[in-house]
């Protein structure tokens, strides 16, 4: 099946959230295997007329899967909503600029973190069993981010010390060398390397 008709497949027969997220032109581009895998596996399994799934063993898969899909939702709204207040606050960047960065920074590491966690979970329920495919995928490092490494800021952003947002050059920043190591260390002897978040977040 072609992505193209499987998007259009979910866009008419797929629930109130999926008809949303498809209906947007750069999400579906983003992640247009989501429609494949659920056209293959979802419909046929379900109780006619119903979102009820008529075998119980796809029903990890299904909630896992699903799960997935609106969490990469959640970080993109999340990532456009960051993009946002970093170019409001160009030039002097206020309190509430800082604040709302502090915690849409929390929703996007979260909300990937939790897409992750739900995709390994879909990897290893029936019928794809493909833990060790996932772990492979989960260390590649042919990106300059890998999925390992997105998903221990999500740690980091929940169980450790703040990574504070500063100002400089009239930009809203980090210093991205706190991202070398889970524990957030402000006194850290690493060098610093000064990013703007908006810039770090694309």
């Amino acid at each position: 099946m072609t992505s193209k008709l499987a998007i259009q497949n979910i866009i008419t027969y797929g629930d109130l959230l999926e008809r949303r997220f498809y209906s947007d032109e750069g999400f579906r581009s983003e992640f247009e295997l989501y429609p494949v895998a659920w056209c293959l596996s979802i419909p046929e399994n379900r109780v006619k007329g119903t979102i009820v799934l008529s075998d119980k063993k796809w029903s990890r898969f299904a909630e896992r899967h699903y799960t997935t899909i609106v969490r990469c939702w959640e970080a993109r709204e999340a990532k456009k909503d960051i993009i946002a207040v970093s170019y409001a606050g160009i030039k002097s960047p206020d309190t509430n600029h800082y604040i709302q960065m502090h915690r849409l920074l929390l929703e996007f590491y979260c909300s990937l973190g939790a897409a992750i966690e739900n995709m390994e979970e879909t990897c290893n329920s029936y019928p794809v069993n493909g833990a060790t495919q996932f772990r492979k995928i989960y260390t590649r490092d042919n990106r300059e981010y890998s999925l390992e490494w997105l998903f221990k800021r999500r740690h980091q952003f929940i169980h450790k010390a703040l990574v504070p947002c500063f100002g400089e050059n009239g930009l809203i920043c980090i210093d991205a060398s706190m991202f070398d190591d889970v524990d957030t260390k402000w006194e850290h002897l690493r060098p610093i390397r000064i990013s703007d978040i908006a810039n770090i977040i694309e």
